[in-house]
């Protein structure tokens, strides 16, 4: 049975391993990956009051996570709710965890006063499936993301 919940401490190590995965099979693949870091920012959002961290359950193993944040918009005090990161193992993408995490990190973005959210796919894992989900969500198109490496 899959739950989610809001991701503690003790989670870190495991959200930063499927982080890597993530890492190693998207468009980040060329990225390096720093254990370290990651572990340091996942803590970060674990304990902020304007980040957040999700992480979906199956049989006690960490299966799935949405870290994201509040801020206000550079030209306004309205607040957007946005994703730094959502992955879910390939083997559990077509049941409920993806959609747990985001109606969990909907309604704590909406209890910290978000009135809109952005979210994206900018790890060019399957684009089409990821979008259907979206839309079924309630998300409608935002605009296009673009790369240029250097």
């Amino acid at each position: 049975m899959i739950s989610v919940r809001e991701a503690g401490l003790s989670d870190v190590e495991a959200i930063v391993s499927l982080g890597e995965a993530l890492q190693q099979n998207s468009s980040y693949a060329h990225k390096g990956f720093c254990t370290e870091k990651a572990a340091k920012m996942v803590a970060l959002m674990v304990e902020s009051d304007s980040d957040n961290a999700f992480v979906a359950e199956d049989d006690d193993e960490v299966i799935g996570y949405f870290l994201g944040g509040v801020m206000d918009e550079w030209f306004s005090d309205d607040l957007l709710g946005f994703d730094y990161s959502v992955y879910v193992v390939p083997s559990k993408r077509n049941g409920w965890a993806a959609i747990a995490l985001f109606k969990a990190f909907e309604a704590w973005a909406k209890s910290k006063g978000a009135i809109s959210l952005h979210v994206g796919i900018t790890t060019n894992i399957n684009v089409e499936g990821c979008r259907r989900l979206y839309h079924f969500l309630g998300y409608e198109d935002g605009g296009i993301f673009f790369e240029k490496r250097l």
